[in-house]
């Protein structure tokens, strides 16, 4: 009796430090000025987790292992460079939040709860600021809103997770409509060209979700074609030249090599070519456990910058068995977002939706060395896994697509 007591204490601890560690770390990353609220918060998930570890009933197995790994070949190619602390605190803290993810998969709603309530916040905030006139860069010839962010692309990462979390957790159809053309018309005002695919391909997978369609490689498949369909509609718009003159950056191609030409990439095909070039000329050693942390900097037109893609820099700083290692943390998150999706549709495509956003932002920036990009993502990734493992197969088909509304508003 007293056991379960404290068994029932001590998972609504969790599930309220889990509720507490989301919200701060939504609403955190608005004031970008002070990198010690990172430190803090990550100080605060591992107090979490070290708390709750030796009561841990997870069954742990591959994907663990491949994280492990992963971790490790970050701290060993920290260990070549000591100036790259700050880039190895935030990729090993994405892995951290992500074994807090495991640990926690029973406070997936005091999730969703705690990024909603911030959600809500961090809209209201951005959209004021955007209709005050402020927030606003240029950057070249373009006009980009940034507003409480440092960047374009951190408010429209930001943005991007706050439409995920209402689309699939407001419940009422007047309010879910205007958040929705807010945060879109945010995502648009950034001016960040990936989350125009991401924007499109988060209401395909939302009209999905309605449709009760259920999760499987073949809509993954379907995803890829859409992928292709959201690229060639933005082709299309851009072609007319009213965005250009409005000062946006367009995406345009005759043909899907154009893709990677020096204006649709805005230069990071140099970039890549430059480090590509790096890596094939490296030694095996480097070549299959990475370089170091910071030596993916490429000088371009008399400016340094980054490796400009999760996948080129997750190659030269952890080599292949370390892209290798988080690729398959992913496809085996898809997995388990599938066995998920059997008990509980909701909550499988808001995580599939946050997995599409990590996977297709990706390709253009280095989303494990920002922890605004990942640090959420990967503790739904982790609860997702823990959840796909204890999910039986003989689950009632029933059962399948019953929407879940314990953390809506």
């Amino acid at each position: 009796m007293h056991r379960g007591l404290g068994v029932a204490t001590s998972n609504n601890l969790l599930n309220k430090a889990v509720f507490v560690l989301v919200c701060l770390k939504i609403l955190a990353d608005m004031f970008w000025q002070f990198p010690v609220l990172d430190m803090l918060l990550l100080g605060f998930a591992l107090v979490i987790l070290g708390l709750h570890l030796p009561q841990s009933r997870v069954s742990y197995g591959l994907p663990d292992a491949a994280s492990v790994l992963l971790l490790t070949l970050l701290t060993f190619s920290f260990s070549k460079s000591v100036d790259g602390a700050v880039v190895f605190f935030k990729m090993a803290s994405a892995i951290i939040l992500y074994f807090l993810g495991r640990e926690s998969s029973e406070s997936f709603n005091e999730a969703v709860k705690g990024a909603l309530i911030a959600s809500i916040v961090v809209l209201v905030l951005n959209a004021a600021t955007f209709v005050s006139g402020a927030g606003f860069q240029t950057w070249g010839d373009a006009n980009t809103f940034s507003g409480l962010y440092y960047f374009k692309t951190d408010l429209a990462s930001a943005m991007s997770l706050v439409l995920i979390t209402g689309l699939y957790y407001i419940n009422q159809p007047v309010i879910k409509i205007i958040y929705i053309i807010i945060c879109s018309l945010l995502i648009v005002a950034s001016n960040a060209r990936a989350y125009y695919i991401i924007l499109l391909l988060t209401g395909g997978l939302y009209i999905t979700y309605r449709l009760n369609i259920r999760i499987t490689v073949k809509l993954a498949i379907y995803g890829l074609v859409g992928i292709l369909g959201a690229l060639y509609l933005l082709n299309w718009i851009f072609s007319t030249g009213i965005f250009q003159d409005m000062g946006y950056v367009g995406i345009q191609f005759d043909s899907l090599s154009d893709l990677f030409d020096a204006a649709n990439t805005q230069g990071r095909n140099a970039i890549w070519d430059d480090l590509f070039s790096r890596i094939s000329s490296g030694g095996l050693g480097a070549q299959l456990l990475g370089f170091d942390l910071t030596g993916d900097i490429v000088v371009v037109n008399g400016s340094e910058y980054g490796a400009h893609s999760l996948y080129v820099g997750l190659l030269y700083n952890t080599g292949v068995i370390g892209l290798a290692c988080f690729m398959y943390l992913l496809l085996y998150t898809f997995n388990s977002i599938r066995k998920l999706s059997r008990i509980d549709s909701t909550k499988a495509y808001y995580v599939i939706t946050l997995l599409m956003q990590v996977l297709i932002s990706g390709v253009s920036v280095h989303v494990l060395q920002f922890t605004g990009n990942v640090w959420i993502p990967m503790l739904f990734f982790g609860m997702a896994i823990t959840i796909g493992r204890e999910c039986k197969e003989t689950t009632r088909p029933h059962l399948a697509h019953r929407p879940s509304r314990k953390a809506g508003v």
